[in-house]
């Protein structure tokens, strides 16, 4: 079974490969499909 992954990189949507290429992860949230893009958003400060 495997689980749909979103990666936000200061809340912008990036993919795993360029996710896992960051240097610096400080603004990296990675959330599956039970975190909306919101709940992501708003773990990380920024809003919409």
């Amino acid at each position: 079974m495997t689980t749909n992954e979103f990666y936000y990189n200061d809340g912008v949507l990036i993919t795993r490969e360029e996710a896992h290429a960051l240097r610096d992860k400080s603004k990296l949230v990675v959330a599956d499909e039970s975190k909306t893009k919101a709940q992501c958003l708003t773990a990380l400060g920024v809003s919409e």
